[in-house]
Parts: C-alpha cells; sequence; structure tokens
C-alpha cells in the first residue's frame, strides 16, 4: 500500500481555510502550501493529526492569529517556514523545543514581544530570519549556543541595546544581519575574528566607536560590508583591505576622516563603493586614490559625496576608471578645475552626478559618447558657454541638471531627440531662447527653467505636455498672458510663474488643476479677481499672488481658509476677512448679486406697473373734473338790482 509523505500545492492560488483532508495523510512528513491565499488560523491541531512531519511551509498566505504552541509536538520537524503572513501576538516559547529545528522562517509579520531566550535550544538551528517584524527587546545571549547557525537574520524590527560579544561563538555563520534597528554601543572587535562570514550588515543602527584600531584580522570570506548610517568614527578600518573577496563596501553616513586611503586598489572584486556624508578628505590636490580604483575592474557604482575633498578632477584617473562603472557620485566635494573629457571613455556609465563643485569651463562634448547615460547632474558649478548639441545623441537620457551655472545661449532644438526626458532643469544660467521642439517632449514630468532671460509670451504648445508634475518658469522676462491650456495639465502640483512680466486675469481653467499643491504667480501685472474655482484644489497647500494687481473679494472656501495675508500682499484693490489684512468688502459679491437680480427681474417691473396705473387713475380724475357742464343743468342766473351813487350815500 502506498504511503504519502509528501504533499506540494505551492503557488497553485488556493484560498479559503487550510484544507482539513490533509488530516487523513498521518505518514506526510513535508507539507508545503506556500504561495497562495490561504486564510483563517492555523490549524492549533496540525501536529497532533501529522506527528512525522519535518517540513511545514506555509509562507505567502493571508493567515491571521497567533502561532500555535503545539506547533511543539511535531518531535521531528527541520523547517518551519510561515514568514509573509499577517500573524500577530509574541511567538510561542514552546518553540524553543523543536530541538531537530534547522530552518526558521517567522519574517515579514506582525509578529510583537521579544525573541524567546528559549531559542538557545536549537542546537542544530542552521538559518533564523526573523526580519521585518515588531519584534523588540535585545539580542539574547542565548542565541550564542546556536554553534551550527550559518544565517542570522533580525533586521527591520526594533532591536535595542548592544550587541553581545558572544556572538562571535558563531563560529559557522556565514551571513549576520542586524540591520535597521536601535541598536548602540561598540561593535565587539570579534565579529571582525569570525572568518566564515560572508555578508556583515549594521547599517542604519546608532552603533559608534572607532573601528580603525583593529587590526591583523583576516577576513578571507567576506563579500559585503555594510556599515551605512551610523556613528562609526575615526579613519576607515584597515581591516577592509584584507577582504580580498569585498565585493559590496557601504561606509556611508558616519563620521570617518582622515585620508581616503590609496589602498583600494587590492579589493579587486570591489563592485559597489559608497563613502558618501562623512569627513574624508584626499592626501593631494590631485584626488590620488582616484587613481588606485582603476585596479578594481569589476567597479560599478562609486559614490563619495559629501566629503571636503578639495582637489581637482584628475583627467586621466577618469580616464582609467573601469569601463564597468555604472554611477559616479562626486557631488557636494568641494572639486575644482575644469570637466574631464576622458569621462567619455566610460561608455557604460548610467549615471554622473558632479552637482554643487567649482567645475569650470564647457562641458566636453565627448559625453555624447555615453550612450547608455540616463542621468547628467551637473547643477551648481561654474560651467559657461552653450549646451552642445552633443548632448542630444543621449538618447536614454532621463534626468538633464544643468541649472545653477553660467551656461549661455539658446536650449539646442535637438532636445527634441530626447524622447525619454522626464526632468529638465535649466534653472539659474544665462540662457535666451527655447526652442518650440522643447514642447514635443511628451514624457517630461519637471521643467526648470527659473532664473534665465526668457522673454515673449508662454506658448500655447505647453499643453501638449500631458504628465508634467511641475513648472518653474519663474524670474524671467516672459509677458503676455498666461495660457488657458495650462489648466489642462491635470497632473501638475507645482507652477512657478513669479517674477515675470505677465498680465491679464487668472484663468477659471485653474479650477481644473486638481492636483496642484502649490501656486505662485506672484510679482507680476496679473488683475482682475481671483478665480472662485481655486476654491476647488483641495491639494492646495502653498498659495503666492502677492505683488499683482487683483481686484475684488479674496475666496473663502476650500483651501482658502489656510492662506495667511503674506499670500495676497500687493494687491491694493483686494478686500476680505480682517486676518488677511485687507479692508473688507462693502458688499458681498456672492450673496448680494442674486438679490440684484431679484430686484432688477422682479421688484423694479411691478414698481413701473403700479406707477403706470396710478398715473392712469389721475389723468382719468383730472378728466372728469374738467369736463364742461350741460346747458340744462346749469342753475338759472340771478339778477341783481342796481343801485345808485346817491342811494347808496
Amino acid at each position: 500500500m502506498y504511503t504519502l509523505k509528501y504533499v506540494n500545492f505551492r503557488g497553485n492560488q488556493l484560498s479559503g481555510a487550510f484544507p482539513s483532508f490533509i488530516f487523513n495523510k498521518s505518514s506526510l512528513q513535508d507539507l508545503d502550501f506556500s504561495y497562495n491565499a490561504l486564510s483563517g488560523e492555523i490549524p492549533a491541531n496540525i501536529c497532533s493529526n501529522l506527528p512525522f512531519l519535518e517540513s511545514i511551509s506555509l509562507s505567502q498566505n493571508m493567515f491571521h492569529g497567533g502561532i500555535p504552541s503545539t506547533l511543539s509536538n511535531c518531535k521531528y520537524l527541520e523547517i518551519l517556514s510561515l514568514s509573509i503572513n499577517n500573524l500577530l501576538g509574541a511567538i510561542p516559547k514552546e518553540i524553543g523545543n523543536l530541538t531537530k529545528l534547522k530552518e526558521l522562517y517567522l519574517g515579514y509579520s506582525g509578529l510583537q514581544g521579544e525573541i524567546p531566550r528559549e531559542f538557545g535550544n536549537l542546537a542544530e538551528l542552521e538559518l533564523m530570519a526573523l526580519q521585518v517584524s515588531n519584534l523588540q527587546g535585545e539580542i539574547p545571549q542565548e542565541l550564542a549556543n546556536l554553534t551550527g547557525l550559518e544565517v542570522l537574520k533580525l533586521d527591520k524590527i526594533f532591536l535595542t541595546g548592544e550587541i553581545p560579544p558572544e556572538i562571535h561563538n558563531l563560529h559557522n555563520l556565514k551571513l549576520l544581519d542586524l540591520s535597521h534597528n536601535k541598536l548602540v554601543g561598540a561593535v565587539p572587535a570579534t565579529i571582525f575574528n569570525m572568518s566564515t562570514l560572508t555578508g556583515l550588515g549594521l547599517q542604519s543602527n546608532s552603533l559608534s566607536g572607532s573601528l580603525s584600531s583593529i587590526a591583523d584580522v583576516q577576513l578571507p570570506n567576506l563579500e559585503e560590508l555594510r556599515l551605512w548610517s551610523n556613528n562609526f568614527s575615526g579613519t576607515i578600518p584597515r581591516v577592509i583591505f584584507n577582504a580580498s573577496k569585498l565585493s559590496v563596501l557601504e561606509l556611508g553616513i558616519n563620521s570617518f576622516s582622515g585620508f581616503i586611503p590609496n589602498t583600494f586598489g587590492n579589493l579587486r572584486n570591489l563592485r559597489l563603493l559608497t563613502l558618501h556624508y562623512n569627513y574624508l578628505t584626499s592626501s593631494n590636490l590631485e584626488l590620488s586614490f582616484l587613481s588606485s580604483f582603476s585596479n578594481c575592474k569589476s567597479l560599478t557604482y562609486i559614490g563619495l559625496s559629501n566629503n571636503p575633498l578639495d582637489g581637482i578632477l584628475p583627467r586621466m584617473s577618469m580616464g582609467n576608471l573601469s569601463h564597468s562603472l555604472e554611477y559616479f557620485d562626486l557631488s557636494y566635494c568641494n572639486v575644482s578645475g575644469g570637466f574631464p573629457e576622458e569621462i567619455g571613455n566610460l561608455t557604460n556609465l548610467i549615471g554622473i552626478y558632479l552637482r554643487g563643485n567649482k567645475l569650470n569651463g564647457s562641458i566636453p562634448i565627448t559625453l555624447g559618447k555615453l550612450q547608455k547615460l540616463q542621468g547628467l547632474h551637473l547643477e551648481d558649478n561654474k560651467l559657461e558657454g552653450p549646451i552642445p548639441d552633443d548632448i542630444c545623441r543621449l538618447t536614454k537620457l532621463y534626468e538633464l541638471g544643468l541649472s545653477g551655472n553660467k551656461l549661455s545661449g539658446s536650449i539646442p532644438a535637438c532636445f527634441s531627440n530626447l524622447a525619454s526626458l522626464g526632468t529638465l532643469s535649466l534653472g539659474s544660467n544665462k540662457l535666451t531662447s527655447i526652442p518650440l521642439t522643447i514642447w514635443n517632449l511628451k514624457s517630461m514630468l519637471y521643467l526648470n527653467f527659473s532664473s534665465n532671460f526668457f522673454t515673449g509670451p508662454l506658448p500655447l504648445d505647453i499643453g501638449n505636455l500631458k504628465v508634467l508634475i511641475g513648472i518653474d518658469f519663474s524670474t524671467n522676462n516672459f509677458s503676455d498672458v498666461i495660457p488657458t491650456v495650462i489648466g489642462g495639465l491635470t497632473n501638475l502640483q507645482y507652477l512657478f510663474l513669479g517674477y515675470n512680466r505677465l498680465q491679464g486675469s487668472i484663468s477659471e481653467s485653474f479650477g481644473d488643476l486638481i492636483s496642484l499643491k502649490s501656486l505662485n504667480l506672484s510679482n507680476n501685472n496679473l488683475s482682475r479677481s481671483i478665480p472662485i474655482s481655486l476654491e476647488k484644489l483641495s491639494y492646495l497647500e502653498d498659495l503666492d499672488l502677492s505683488f499683482n494687481k487683483l481686484k475684488g473679494e479674496i475666496p473663502k472656501g476650500g483651501s482658502f481658509g489656510n492662506f495667511s495675508a503674506k499670500s495676497f500682499e500687493g494687491n491694493e484693490l483686494l478686500c476680505g476677512s480682517p486676518n488677511l489684512q485687507v479692508p473688507p468688502c462693502k458688499t458681498s459679491i456672492h450673496h448680494k448679486s442674486r438679490k440684484n437680480v431679484l430686484l432688477l427681474g422682479i421688484v423694479l417691473p411691478l414698481s413701473t406697473i403700479f406707477i403706470i396705473v396710478v398715473i392712469l387713475l389721475i389723468v382719468r380724475y383730472r378728466k372728469r373734473v374738467k369736463q364742461p357742464p350741460n346747458d340744462a343743468n346749469m342753475p338759472p342766473i340771478a339778477t341783481c338790482r342796481r343801485f345808485s351813487y346817491l342811494e347808496l350815500c
């Protein structure tokens, strides 16, 4: 008779509760329902019905509730995988009774509480993964008993306290990941004596102290060392250069100081290097350490930004860097001199970041050779001259940042070839004209032409850029009216047109910019009233209409209740609420307009009719009074006696 030992429904899109028919298979050893949509609670009787289970895999489902403590009844269990579920509550300490357990996966869940000290009883455990959960507390010293452990992943939880020095007892440990926690204190030097380590991740904690005193240690198998975002100080530790297999070295966002060593060439397998946001310097003006990187033939990423290097970008060293280099970041390093033409030799470059330096001269035409380039950031330097047409050959370019230089002339018309361009930043230069072809770049997201010498009206073709998120045309000499087509850019979040010579009214179509967060139209010649349609902009956080010629009542609805007087100052004919430091409105435009309509449409016609009736009555009455009498009705005329003068005397 056939005995069922393995059930594998991995990735079969099953839903509903845990299937009860499985409980009839008492001989089952391997149960795999991973990558489904099963829900409900994990059955508490799973081990009482299936006592011979050696592997339970229920990861990446929708199970909720707690982990049943009865799982400890599976005495033969070697693999327990419950990760990526909606599990809550504490990890049952009874799991520590599974003495045959070799692999434990409980990560990516809502588990709480501390790591059970009973886990120190799992003598045969080789892998423990509890990452990305709500666990907290300190690292139990008892974990040092797991001498067979090869992988320990406790990253992205809420561990506190110090790293226990006993951890060096894990003589077989290959990967130790304690990153993204709240660990403090110094790193035990004994960790660097763990010759089996291939990966050490301590990044994003609050670890401190100097590592430069650690010496005479061999790390023959270390391939990845991540220490970024801590409080380490001192010089770059020499022990690093003994790790001949090192491919990833991340020391950024610390307080390392001193010279960048010229010994990086010893790390011939180095693929990724980040030293950014430290206090590192160069031993000489020529940045000689860069030449040592020429030995690192697999190097793809160099990140040295935000260090006070204070040197000149060396031409030969740049040209001799690894041809596999994809990203080169020397931003904000106080580097001066010309832009080396030799950078055109690095044909696999995807990103060049040299912003915030003192580079001078012109942009080299050799950049046109970098056909894979997607990001070119040269902002805030001293580059001058025209923008070379050779940049138009970079058809994969997505970000082009040239702001804050001294570039002059026209924007090249061939920019229309850059069909993938999403960000174009040319602000704070001396550019004078914009080609009409720019408005054919329909993938554009951010457009910055601020602080240049552009003139004339804003082009109607700007309405072609339907996916635009940000526009900054401020501090130029743009004139005429604001095109109503801007109201059709419904994805727009930022619109800055301040400090120009724009005139006319603010279009009612601005009320259709439903995504708008910030609007600046200050220091122009805009007139008429603020459109009521702006009340519909529920996401509007910043508004600046100051120093124009606007008049009428300031709207009250929508986001207008959140704006201060600063948003409207310099518009002498505006009126509204006293807290906006404008005079009160004499009549309310909104409420009295309807009354005016009633007055003109109803009251006035009725009054006119009444007056006409009264006049007719008066006329009719007067006609009666003045009508001549009939002779027949006249009374007889009385004959009067006459007296003489003598009689009267």
